[in-house]
């Protein structure tokens, strides 16, 4: 079972891959950035003192985990059960 994040990375980066050469290089460089910019951001936040959104964010994210995790065992049983 794959992570709720790396299904995530997946889908988007398999839509950037529609695109032709030089759209999907920029679409990628966009996107890390985006992703690079996220982590600087929580870290800047941890510490200047304001740890407590970036440990917000990590539990959010870790809660989000836990969901996701759940809800595909519960479709992993239900189909278990069909066939």
């Amino acid at each position: 079972m794959q992570l709720l994040i790396e299904e995530f990375f997946k889908k988007i980066l398999n839509f950037i891959n529609d695109f032709n050469f030089v759209t999907r290089s920029i679409l990628k460089i966009f996107f890390y950035f985006i992703l690079i910019g996220i982590l600087a951001v929580l870290i800047i936040l941890f510490f200047t003192k304001k740890g407590w959104i970036s440990l917000l964010v990590m539990g959010l994210y870790i809660i989000g985990e836990v969901v996701h995790f759940i809800r595909k065992s519960m479709e992993r049983k239900i189909i278990s059960k069909r066939y």
